[in-house]
């Protein structure tokens, strides 16, 4: 009797640890064009090389008009605001910046970048995601926006100035057709 009651427990709660694993939902994948309007993307991001080492907090809010914010010690900005607005052409920049980070490239740079995202929804964080950048490879690539450039604009202006970029960069579009082409010779 004892012996049937504890197979009748622990299969019931084999089955609920197995119902409940599969309810998981999928890690998401942030995405700042992709972000609700109660949305907010928390960012952290140091960057650290031979002659440089820089610390920056952003919040990246999801409503209209889409803005980040520039938090933390040794902001100096020009004006009062730390606030910067931002266009469906700067956030789909950020979202290449991310598919970069997310290459996980190997990088032999003395530069390093180390960046924490995490998405808060309803106050609750729903995706995190950290990244450690060593190739120097942003200053070669057109269309992205770096986290180091919204903190060089902001407190200056209202939005973000053109980001500079190396003579013969290449484009995100470009990247992924190269990972496309190789993906098919495998």
């Amino acid at each position: 009797m004892i012996q049937s009651y504890l197979l009748i427990n622990c299969s019931l709660i084999a089955l609920l640890t197995l119902t409940m694993i599969g309810c998981q939902n999928p890690p998401i994948e942030i995405s700042f064009v992709s972000m609700l309007p109660l949305d907010r993307i928390e960012i952290d991001f140091e960057s650290q090389g031979c002659f440089h080492h820089e610390h920056y907090q952003f919040t990246v809010y999801g409503d209209d008009p889409k803005r980040v914010e520039l938090h933390g010690t040794g902001v100096v900005t020009d004006s009062v605001s730390n606030v910067l607005h931002l266009s469906e052409e700067n956030l789909a920049q950020l979202d290449n910046a991310l598919f970069l980070y997310r290459l996980e490239q190997k990088g032999y740079c003395t530069n390093r970048d180390q960046i924490s995202l995490s998405v808060y929804r309803e106050g609750a964080e729903i995706a995190h995601e950290d990244y450690v950048d060593s190739t120097c490879a942003c200053s070669h690539i057109r269309d992205i926006l770096t986290f180091d450039w919204i903190a060089v604009c902001t407190g200056k202006q209202s939005k973000l100035l053109p980001r500079p970029v190396a003579e013969g960069s290449i484009s995100v579009d470009e990247i992924r057709r190269v990972i496309e082409q190789r993906s098919a010779e495998r």
